[in-house]
């Protein structure tokens, strides 16, 4: 009986892994698709008819701080090809910002060229997101001709043609409400384990955006809303992130659900996202609470039930898993010194290393698992190398170290309910230097740096 529990327990770690696995691969499988159709076409396949009139977009960056590459980030963003009117609008929270110097120099320089490049100073966020503040900054202060506002993290890559695409994309399909994107996170050389452990947490949830381009869920860094939608507030997302909002894009999510609004997330809709290299297990453990602080943020019941549902799935799921491998490691063991035992015992004739069912199926599952990802590594690379990027990107899987992706998925699943509990039982958070308090799913209080009302 013992041994039956025991090796139930490793099938349902073999069956998530089967679950990842085939996730992957139909992830691979669109993707490929997604190669094949530019290969063929050219870049532009996506694109209706060339003499088609574009409609005025405003692109809203929220920034904060300057990184490495941000300067240079932020002026390929500006240079992105569009045939209709656009303009740029770079939000900061502050004039002491340090990215605010350098973006006044970036607009002086892109403004002489042709480009329409702005940046607005949001007001200081009291019971929202700073991020959330800075949005509606930009959409206050978009131009009110525009027909779509295009939400872009600051550090996303952006190929040439993308607003363009995106753009013709829901031309081409008027019953979507929106369009979204999702990260693909691209460590440095010699990254650290934790900035591995960051890219792990990701892999999971982004099947739910790469498996078929009618989606339910919405990314924050690529969010393209219809301006006049968001102006009326017709359907309540800017009340909602208003009211005690903390996460822009589950928000957005809940409210589309909640007013059946169809999501579109083409298929090329897949952009780079350079993870930091020198990313410390202190950083790793705030990003970690960071994105599990969203699944207690709400804004109605049924997103209550929803989030805190899909939160206790993911611990579930993440110690199974854990547990499943901890048993095979115990197995593979004990099957080690038994074959170290028959080597010593002369009278022993044959000498084995026997596995167990249960253990051979979760390896075989694991091997299906990495097989997937890597083809849907390699797949996507090579999507980024047929699209007109201005950033030198990797041009195959041997950038990746995959041994470290392995531990770190193992390590990022083994903390994660521990960091959903302490996350659960601490009410206060850190992002970007601003501390937020929250109670019954909302902000309730939020902190600036050197701000004298401390909590």
């Amino acid at each position: 009986m013992h041994a039956v529990v025991l090796g139930c327990l490793q099938l349902q770690g073999a069956a998530i892994l089967c679950l990842l696995g085939a996730g992957w691969l139909l992830s691979y499988a669109v993707r490929r698709k997604e190669l094949s159709l530019r290969r063929r076409k050219g870049v532009r396949h996506c694109t209706q008819q060339a003499d088609q009139t574009l409609p005025g977009v405003t692109v809203i960056l929220p920034v904060k701080g300057c990184r490495k590459h941000s300067v240079s980030n932020w002026a390929s963003h500006v240079r992105l090809r569009y045939a209709g009117p656009v303009e740029f609008l770079f939000v900061v929270d502050s004039q002491d910002d340090p990215a605010h110097s350098h973006l006044i120099k970036l607009a002086a320089e892109l403004s002489s060229g042709g480009s329409a490049v702005r940046i607005v100073v949001a007001p200081a966020a009291k019971t929202c997101s700073q991020k959330i503040a800075n949005l509606q900054a930009g959409i206050e202060g978009a131009s009110a001709e525009h027909q779509w506002v295009l939400c872009v993290d600051d550090d996303v890559l952006l190929y040439e043609a993308f607003l363009e695409d995106l753009i013709r994309s829901m031309q081409q399909r008027p019953s979507f409400f929106m369009a979204t994107g999702y990260p693909f996170d691209i460590p440095g050389r010699n990254a650290s384990i934790a900035t591995y452990c960051c890219l792990a947490y990701h892999l999971p949830l982004s099947i739910a955006f790469a498996v078929r381009e009618h989606t339910t869920f919405v990314w924050g860094g690529c969010m393209l809303l219809p301006l006049a939608a968001l102006r009326s507030d017709r359907y309540g997302i800017l009340a909602a992130w208003n009211q005690g909002g903390y996460s822009d894009d589950l928000t957005v999510a809940s409210k589309c659900a909640e007013h059946r609004l169809s999501i579109l997330c083409p298929s090329y809709a897949v952009l780079p996202q350079w993870l930091d290299t020198s990313c410390s297990a202190r950083q790793f453990w705030n990003y970690q609470r960071r994105q599990l602080y969203v699944m207690d943020t709400y804004c109605n019941a049924h997103n209550k039930r929803l989030n805190h549902t899909m939160l206790a799935l993911h611990c579930y799921l993440s110690w199974a898993f854990i547990l499943a491998l901890l048993l095979t490691g115990l197995d593979l063991i004990s099957a080690l010194m038994r074959s170290v035992i028959d080597t010593e015992d002369a009278a022993s004739p044959h000498v084995s290393m026997r596995v167990s069912m249960p253990a051979q199926v979760l390896l075989a599952a694991f091997a299906f698992a990495h097989l997937a990802l890597w083809l849907l590594t390699g797949t996507v690379l090579q999507l980024f190398q047929g699209m007109p990027y201005q950033h030198q990107l990797p041009t195959g899987t041997g950038h990746f170290s995959w041994t470290k992706l392995w531990l770190a998925f193992c390590f990022a699943n083994a903390v994660l309910p521990f960091c959903a509990l302490y996350t659960w039982l601490q009410p206060k958070i850190q992002w970007s230097g601003i501390t937020y308090r929250k109670g019954r799913g909302c902000i309730t209080a939020v902190e600036h740096p050197g701000s004298k009302n401390k909590f």
